[in-house]
């Protein structure tokens, strides 16, 4: 017979990679008090990892070992559980562009919601409270727009060139109906290529 830890973790290995198990997310399993207790049951025993209170996902099995599924895609159902807007931080939005050589050494996320600290696997992830015009455009406006703003007004508008190309007039029409968004990088960015 199998005991109701058992079930919820043959559940969560059926769910996608990177998948964040919680009493909210599982409650088609049961009452949330007692799939969270399940949760933790399975943490202390190895076969799940905590990312933050009452939050876990679950492990790769390698031929190296267990690693943590890609941050990207935790991200990402953390921003479906908690209903908030989660997106890469300036720096690596500007290391993916070429407007910047750094490499960044940590994740730096930036939400729409709370700040916090995860950890996920061996990765601390920092979950920063941005305005809402960082998070708010989708796609690659919303990538240029977070890689120009990382290098400021001084630089910024001396390289918006190197991303020009990249934005169709859709992404254009985002960048001039974003409020809040500051005027130096409406200029740079929502004109033609």
């Amino acid at each position: 017979m199998t005991t109701f830890a058992e079930r919820v973790l043959a559940h969560v290995k059926e769910m996608p990679e990177g998948f964040v198990s919680s009493g909210i997310s599982l409650r088609a399993l049961g009452e949330p008090a007692s799939v969270n207790r399940a949760l933790a049951r399975l943490c202390m025993e190895g076969r799940l990892w905590r990312l933050a209170r009452g939050h876990y996902v679950t492990p790769r099995q390698t031929r190296f070992g267990l690693v943590p599924p890609p941050v990207p895609k935790v991200m990402q159902s953390l921003s479906d559980l908690w209903d908030v807007r989660i997106v890469p931080g300036v720096g690596t939005a500007a290391n993916r562009l070429g407007l910047t050589q750094g490499v960044p050494i940590r994740y730096v996320f930036l939400t729409s919601g709370r700040s916090r600290w995860l950890t996920c696997g061996g990765h601390r992830v920092e979950l920063r409270h941005a305005p809402g015009w960082l998070v708010s455009i989708p796609g690659k406006a919303g990538e240029c727009v977070r890689g120009l703003s990382s290098l400021g007004p001084g630089l910024g508008p001396e390289r918006a060139h190197l991303v020009q190309g990249l934005l169709v007039e859709g992404d254009r029409q985002a960048i001039r109906s974003c409020a809040g968004l500051p005027p130096w990088i409406r200029e740079a960015l929502s004109g033609p290529a």
